[in-house]
């Protein structure tokens, strides 16, 4: 399958949700599965149980849903550095004295960390991964004109349904023109040395801030000049949930419950 390697990981995403396997299924029954395997995550905290929501998610994705594993991986790969990054400082400790059960001394201060601190550190990081696997079950099978239905069918209010909407299709124009000012600036050699390159960040920075209220006046007019009344309507294709998806995700929801149960 063909990628634009250009168009960023976030627009691959959503081009992989029109052409996923699991794009016919009810996405009132992905949000749901989705929302239930994040939710079990966050509550029970534990290792065993966010591995395998990871590995399950993971496993549904790329198998049923033929989703390429580069792609996923390359997806779960942003959070994860954000993830590392706070984990660490969850299980690092900095004083002016040694504690925990390793030590050791750096810049004049003293770098510690203990088994619970490492605990808590490893607990922290299967939880968010878990999460994360989750949301992508759903952006990753489900374009976003159905996960506005299947948000208006659990009766989310209009407004932050639209806002949402609006706020991510944003972010595709905001990603396009900031390629678009980044390659301009690099045929400049904007980015040759450090000093320049922070001038060049600055002024691009400037740059997208005007374009993107330009961009979004723009976006606005669009909008009216079709017929926008206030109220964003998109055209909904009839997907309900079946018995079968109803007892497959009942079963999918109970496995982390066992697994936390055989594991505490």
């Amino acid at each position: 399958m063909a990628h634009d390697h250009n168009s960023g990981p976030v627009s691959r995403i959503d081009q992989e949700a029109y052409r996923s396997n699991l794009r016919r299924l009810s996405p009132v029954w992905k949000l749901a599965v989705s929302l239930t395997l994040l939710v079990l995550c966050v509550s029970l905290r534990s290792i065993p149980v966010s591995l395998f929501v990871l590995a399950s998610t993971a496993a549904v994705l790329c198998l049923a849903g033929k989703t390429p594993p580069r792609l996923y991986l390359e997806a779960l790969g942003t959070p994860f550095v954000f993830i590392l990054l706070g984990t660490i400082a969850v299980a690092l400790e900095v004083g002016r004295a040694p504690a925990g059960d390793w030590s050791g001394r750096f810049l004049g201060l003293w770098w510690s960390c203990s088994r619970a601190g490492l605990l808590r550190a490893a607990q922290l990081a299967a939880t968010a991964l878990g999460a994360v696997s989750a949301l992508y079950l759903q952006t990753m099978t489900t374009p976003v004109n159905e996960i506005t239905s299947a948000l208006a069918a659990l009766h989310v209010p209009g407004l932050l349904i639209e806002l949402t909407y609006l706020i991510y299709r944003f972010i595709f124009l905001l990603s396009a023109t900031a390629r678009q000012l980044r390659a301009a600036a690099q045929s400049r050699l904007g980015y040759c040395g450090f000093g320049r390159s922070l001038k060049t960040f600055g002024t691009s920075m400037g740059t997208l801030l005007v374009l993107s209220l330009r961009q979004a006046g723009d976006y606005y007019d669009a909008m009216l000049s079709r017929g926008y009344d206030g109220s964003l309507r998109f055209y909904e294709e009839k997907k309900p949930v079946t018995a079968v998806q109803a007892a497959l995700g009942a079963a999918w929801a109970l496995c982390p419950l066992a697994v936390w149960l055989v594991t505490r």
